[in-house]
């Protein structure tokens, strides 16, 4: 866990790492990497992975009639300097990580997108080990949460119940899965 380290992405100018001082003057700025996401449309989500200092995930975003080819869903573990994509997931809506599974080292991770080519709610109990050599398994535990086909704008794991993940929607409110182990 890297404290006071927060992590950035700019459209023209790259990914960034931010480390807070004593004071907001006293805090630094530093770009990690000039990679640019392709067709990004603003639509890029970045978050760190908690208690894994320097591990980040990063999408594209929703998806767009002018992004579609482009989508991509990658990780960082240097502070993003380098990213990895994550085989065989595009076009992910929305991320987000949850209480690990009962003896694992890694974070859940949840996603509302496509996995080989097909629209879901996934969920990933992979350990660090899979993560690091990108063979990572994904569960899907859902399709259309309510029934509601509105636009999945955030998906989040509960911190401290594995097999709850909330999923908030664009326009008609939220929902939530109690899945099983």
């Amino acid at each position: 866990m890297l404290a006071k380290t927060f992590y950035a992405y700019s459209s023209v100018g790259g990914f960034y790492k931010y480390v807070a001082g004593a004071t907001p003057a006293s805090g630094l700025w530093s770009r990690q990497s000039p990679m640019l996401i392709p067709h990004d449309e603003g639509l890029v989500k970045i978050r760190s992975v908690p208690g894994h200092g320097g591990h980040v995930f990063a999408c594209s975003g929703a998806v767009t009639k002018g992004n579609q080819p482009y989508c991509i869903f990658m990780r960082s573990i240097d502070g993003c300097k380098t990213f990895t994509r994550i085989a065989r997931v595009q076009c992910v809506y929305a991320f987000g990580f949850g209480k690990p599974l009962e003896g694992s080292d890694y974070p859940t991770v949840y996603f509302a997108g496509l996995y080989n080519n097909q629209w879901g709610i996934y969920r990933s109990t992979s350990r660090l080990a899979g993560w690091n050599v990108n063979t990572v398994e994904w569960s899907k535990i859902g399709d259309y949460p309510l029934g509601s086909y509105d636009l999945v704008t955030c998906i989040e794991g509960d911190a401290n119940k594995f097999g709850t993940v909330y999923i908030g929607f664009s326009g008609s409110g939220w929902a939530y899965y109690k899945t099983l182990a």
